[in-house]
């Protein structure tokens, strides 16, 4: 019987602790009652991670896995496209797009890369993408994969560009950003 009450006693003061525990967490802590507890009371105060998650659609490419962005083709698309479609228009993609891969990424805000191309040295130069004119597609066979992305968050080192010239010395380019994943 001593045995029973002991432990009855013992189980007592620890309920009465952990109530009291909890009593007081709820005292200082009223929003841990909420339904909406742990959630930001103000929408734009999210984590950087959920706003990406939030706001980025995501399509599913064999070859790449998930990749940002949508599976629709883009103004961007449908010209590049055109050009490469055909024998006669094909040899116009050469003339009129450039081929670049990419070295380093200096700075993703203001879209400052580090190309290299074919028979070059490296060069910094300066993305300034259209939206409507971005895209990705896998090197082999020009397939698509996906448009409506950032262009500087979504390039990587290794990746190869075709964009345009906006200035005669090639320093500043787009507005067509096309990035091509390498696919082996």
């Amino acid at each position: 019987m001593k045995k029973f009450l002991i432990v009855s006693l013992a189980l007592f003061f620890t309920v009465a602790i952990f109530l009291f525990v909890g009593w007081f967490l709820l005292q200082k802590y009223p929003g841990l009652t909420r339904k909406d507890a742990g959630k930001f009371d103000n929408a734009s105060s999210g984590s950087t991670f959920s706003k990406f998650i939030a706001e980025q659609p995501y399509v599913f490419d064999i070859d790449v896995g998930s990749y940002p962005g949508d599976k629709i083709l883009n103004i961007g698309a449908e010209e590049f496209y055109e050009i490469q479609s055909s024998r006669e228009t094909s040899a116009l993609l050469d003339k009129t797009y450039k081929f670049y891969l990419v070295a380093a990424i200096e700075d993703r805000n203001n879209g400052l890369v580090t190309l290299y191309e074919e028979g070059t040295d490296s060069k910094r130069r300066v993305f300034k993408c259209s939206g409507d004119r971005v895209f990705a597609m896998k090197n082999r066979n020009f397939s698509f994969i996906s448009s409506g992305f950032d262009f500087m968050e979504t390039l990587s080192v290794g990746d190869r560009v075709y964009t345009k010239c906006l200035n005669s010395d090639c320093t500043t380019l787009g507005p067509d950003c096309i990035i091509v994943k390498e696919i082996e």
